[in-house]
């Protein structure tokens, strides 16, 4: 609308260089939605792969069973589950945080009301710091480099009540440890 608006008083000034300014800025956003639009559409492609598959990142790779599918994929984020509702279906996200230091966040996890530290959990060959909390149920960190920046899982409620999540956990490989 703001863009409509200035084409509006540009036009009733009658200059045109203006104008073709203003169809400028016009094209650029239009680029932009597209771009955007383009985004989006990567992300639900990325929704329609099934497991089993491997997925990988720069601080580890996990792999994706069978009955799981990839509900989100960027960059330094994973989300998978067993379907779209995030409170009945079994669902798992995991993120690297680069740039971000495990120690603070483990300051954070400790001062959060509501949330019990369930010390280590060794899953596979590593062995996760884990907080059970209201939501998600239970969140783990794991230290990914030598910087001390450190990776994140966080399992839904219904996938901490199964068995599967502990398989994908175990799955894991950190690439630098």
């Amino acid at each position: 609308m703001i863009v409509a608006a200035g084409l509006m008083t540009l036009a009733a000034c009658g200059n045109k260089s203006e104008n073709k300014a203003a169809e400028n800025d016009s094209t650029a956003v239009e680029q932009a939605e597209a771009t955007e639009a383009g985004a989006e559409a990567a992300e639900t492609a990325d929704a329609t792969q099934a497991g089993p598959c491997t997925i990988e990142f720069d601080m580890f790779s996990v792999d994706v069973p069978e009955g799981w599918k990839v509900l989100k994929k960027d960059s330094h984020e994973l989300k998978i589950g067993t379907g779209n509702d995030y409170y009945n279906d079994e669902q798992m996200r995991f993120e690297e945080h680069t740039y971000q230091n495990l120690d603070d966040q483990i300051k954070v996890m400790k001062g959060l009301n509501d949330v019990k530290d369930l010390g280590k959990q060794k899953h596979g060959e590593y062995n996760f710091l884990a907080y059970e909390s209201p939501v998600p149920e239970l969140t783990l960190l794991i230290k990914g480099n030598d910087k001390n920046e450190y990776a994140l899982v966080e399992v839904s409620r219904a996938a901490y009540q199964g068995e599967a999540y502990k398989q994908i956990l175990a799955s894991m490989k950190m690439k630098q440890l």
